[in-house]
């Protein structure tokens, strides 16, 4: 009776399977990039009176790398971390979980955003901007409209006809 190594053989499909997952890996990254980075800032976005207030989590960034972009109902905010610093000679990394994260997001709000009374302000890793619509009014504004008169008027003249005033010509 044969006698048959099958440790051998599974070390080997394991082996071959490794291999034909790596590669997979490595073609999938390199042809279908991340439409989205693995990490975004956690957002919320509330309404108090007039004003829209987006707050993002995103520690570890500088005010300076952080980008905040206004299209008509679009809030779009990026941004890149500064760079790591240099290790000294004698340093070696026993494990790192700090990533770069760069990021953006794009926020839809739905309304048109005022882009002249934006505010933004980034303390202890938290973004705040604050903004209000265009589009929002406490009470609505009444437009007067006027009229001028012209000779060639016949409502005018008929009304000036019953008044028992007279035109001349």
């Amino acid at each position: 009776m044969p006698h048959f190594h099958v440790s051998a053989t599974k070390n080997h499909h394991n082996h071959n399977r490794a291999a034909v997952e790596k590669l997979f890996t490595t073609l999938a990254a390199e042809t279908f990039p991340p439409l989205n980075p693995l990490w975004q800032p956690a957002a919320r976005l509330v309404k108090k009176d007039e004003d829209y207030i987006l707050t993002l989590e995103a520690p570890g960034y500088d005010s300076d790398s952080i980008s905040v972009n206004i299209l008509d109902d679009i809030v779009t905010v990026s941004a890149t971390p500064p760079t790591a610093p240099d290790r000294a000679d004698n340093e070696s990394v026993i494990f790192d979980e700090m990533r770069n994260r760069k990021f953006t997001r794009e926020f839809k709000i739905g309304v048109p955003v005022d882009a002249e009374k934006v505010t933004a302000n980034y303390t202890d890793g938290i973004l705040t901007i604050t903004f209000v619509s265009l589009a929002l009014r406490t009470t609505p504004t009444r437009v007067p409209v006027t009229h001028t008169p012209t000779a060639s008027t016949p409502i005018l003249q008929a009304e000036e006809d019953e008044k028992g005033n007279t035109t001349t010509e």
